[in-house]
């Protein structure tokens, strides 16, 4: 029997009589620098690997990887441990009706999965998600990459009232919490902010393909409290490292599928030609 102990950011596997056979993200010479977010790695070679061997027959990996792992043969029929609260969410759910069949099967495919990368194209209302998954799951923390994105975010989630971290923002403690990934980075030493993310139930990472880097890993490791993880992106470019960090790409809307619906229109290219002009002068 394997037991599944996993908080937010890592698992404690044991009972596994071989290795977790884990794909390599990075060479080792940038172990260092992604490694100081405690995720765990062991170096085979020039490889770095995704899992840290206890050597007692137990193992940590990256909560993300762990559909890979419950999919081995040696792990049928795991007994699993949470060790953070959980949230619960009622059986009757009902969903916005405003949102579109395509959005409202991406929300379901996320809170079923739990940690998941979901992928919908430029102008296909990935906002219109992340708010209805935000009204959902109650107490959320959103991160996107850019001062821009941080008040077109505020704005869609306006509702709510929601705390801003970045750009001169500091906001800590609300349910709707909206942040820069570096701004949390840059003041991850402030135990107010350590103990606030540590109790946070559910992270949506949006434009998550930026995600995959030193700031992810460390924020990842802060949040261990994070029951459900959710990435959204028009280009999510899975590697190892975000799956680790977020969970497997699990659903893609086609940008062909939307034009042919007529939910987006379809990019449309001019070309300016100039013209020679024969002038007497």
């Amino acid at each position: 029997m394997v037991t599944v102990q996993y908080d937010g950011h890592v698992s404690l596997i044991e009972g596994l009589d071989t290795r977790p056979t884990l794909p390599a993200p990075f060479t080792s010479d940038t172990v260092d620098k992604y490694s100081r977010g405690g995720i765990p790695l062991t170096v085979v070679g020039d490889k770095a690997y995704l899992y840290s061997d206890l050597g007692d027959g137990s193992y940590l990996v990256p909560t993300g990887l762990l559909a890979r792992l419950l999919h081995k043969p040696h792990m049928d029929r795991p007994t699993i441990k949470r060790n953070t609260e959980s949230i619960v969410l009622s059986n009757n759910l009902a969903l916005n009706p405003s949102l579109y069949i395509y959005q409202a099967r991406a929300i379901q495919t996320a809170l079923r999965k739990k940690r998941c990368v979901i992928s919908i194209p430029t102008g296909g209302g990935k906002s219109w998600v992340i708010e209805e998954l935000c009204r959902v799951l109650g107490k959320v923390l959103v991160l996107v990459p850019t001062k821009l994105l941080l008040y077109q975010m505020q704005e869609q989630l306006r509702v709510w009232s929601p705390g801003l971290i970045g750009d001169g923002h500091y906001d800590i403690g609300k349910d709707i919490t909206i942040a820069i990934p570096d701004t949390i980075c840059n003041r991850e030493s402030d135990p107010l902010l350590r103990a606030w993310l540590a109790c946070i139930p559910a992270l949506i990472v949006d434009e998550c393909h930026t995600f995959s880097c030193p700031s992810g890993t460390i924020i990842s490791s802060l949040m261990r409290g994070t029951q459900y993880r959710i990435g959204l992106s028009a280009t999510p470019c899975m590697d190892n490292l975000l799956e680790g960090l977020i969970g497997a790409l699990e659903y893609v809307v086609g940008e062909q599928d939307l034009i042919a619906s007529g939910h987006i229109l379809a990019p449309v290219s001019y070309t300016h030609l100039t013209l020679p002009t024969n002038r007497e002068v």
